[in-house]
């Protein structure tokens, strides 16, 4: 049992994970360094993150940031005002999505959507242009409400980052889907 868990452990530190953070807008910039804190918290698992962190007005219309973004292992989104649409994320999405074409190895897409001041109303639009990206370019998909009760619990992110490196670990890679 301690060897499996010595094994696994290597495994892990093994694989420097790249996370590239876009925030949407202001308030969401607390809820990617909640996540940076509850990462960086999984090193004592035997995980290693490096983090990129950018925000949607300094990345739409260029590709300020697309290249790391397509290159990383776990891409973040963080949105708290879902009723203020973003057009500039999906076409930031569609140019990522080629760029992402090369990527082989098994990737995620974290959503850390609203707070405790905005409802759910607005979440649809959201996860629906998230999940036709990640459909297009292969990769995994969750998300988190991120109202007060939502954050208490964070063993959603260990389990997720333990799947992602078991998937990469495998050698399991990813077929490339026409864009």
């Amino acid at each position: 049992m301690h060897s499996s868990s010595f094994v696994e452990a290597s495994i892990r530190a093994e694989q420097k994970l790249r996370v590239f953070i876009l925030c949407i807008d202001h308030p969401s910039v607390a809820h990617a360094n909640w996540l940076r804190d509850k990462l960086s918290g999984l090193a004592e698992n035997g995980f290693d993150f490096s983090f990129e962190s950018r925000r949607l007005d300094s990345v739409a219309g260029g590709s300020h940031g697309t290249q790391a973004a397509a290159q990383a292992d776990v891409l973040v989104i963080a949105a708290t005002a879902l009723h203020q649409r973003q057009p500039a994320l999906f076409q930031w999405l569609n140019s990522l999505a080629l760029c992402d074409r090369n990527r082989l190895k098994p990737s995620l897409l974290i959503g850390l959507f609203g707070d405790d001041k905005n409802n759910a109303s607005e979440l649809d639009w959201m996860v629906r242009g998230v999940v036709a990206f990640t459909r297009r370019t292969q990769r995994g998909f969750l998300w988190q409400w991120m109202e007060r009760e939502g954050i208490c619990d964070s063993s959603w992110l260990a389990v997720s980052m333990e799947e992602l490196c078991a998937r990469r670990q495998s050698g399991q890679t990813i077929g490339l889907t026409p864009v």
